[in-house]
Parts: structure tokens; C-alpha cells; sequence
């Protein structure tokens, strides 16, 4: 009964996709309905403004990155069991290397 269930996972797991192929997709029809749009659009103040709109995503895509990554390092948990071990290795790779010279 578990091993039935388990292959009935693997089954419907094999399935998903991969975030590059979501990625990739949603990029391929973002950019065929803002193309499509910029064609049947006949306001000029939408026109530019949907001219401008991939600068504008690819802006707020940077920001969102930047800031992501400036939370991760400034919440970036201490370890200081693996500090002492790291600075025991480094003295150990500069006594070896004091040797050698």
C-alpha cells in the first residue's frame, strides 16, 4: 500500500517542470502579448506607455534582486563552531606553506 503510493508520487513528480522551462514560457508569452498589444493599440499615451513597460520591468526586476540579496547578507546567520574550525584550518594551511618555503 505505501510503495503504490510512493510510485503514484513519482508518477505525477515527473511531470513538473523545471523553473527555467516556467521561466522561458512566461517570458515567450509576456513577449508575444506586449508585442501584440504595441500592434492593436491605438492611444498614444498607452502606446508609450506599454513601449516603456519592459524597461520598467527589467528596473524593478534589479531592484527586487538587489534588495534580496542585501537582506540575505545583512540576516546571514553566525556559526561560531565553524569560525574557530575555518581558523584553525587556515593556520594549519600556513604553517604547511611556512614549511615549503
Amino acid at each position: 500500500c505505501i510503495r503504490d503510493r510512493y510510485q503514484r508520487r513519482v508518477r505525477v513528480s515527473t511531470f513538473k517542470m523545471k523553473r527555467i522551462v516556467k521561466w522561458g514560457l512566461s517570458g515567450i508569452i509576456f513577449s508575444i502579448v506586449w508585442i501584440l498589444s504595441l500592434f492593436l493599440v491605438q492611444d498614444p499615451k498607452l502606446w508609450n506607455t506599454l513601449s516603456a513597460l519592459p524597461v520598467y520591468l527589467l528596473i524593478s526586476f534589479g531592484s527586487y534582486s538587489l534588495a534580496t540579496v542585501s537582506i540575505n547578507l545583512m540576516t546571514f546567520p553566525e556559526c561560531p563552531e565553524e569560525r574557530v574550525l575555518l581558523e584553525k584550518e587556515i593556520q594549519q594551511a600556513n604553517e604547511f606553506y611556512k614549511g615549503k618555503l
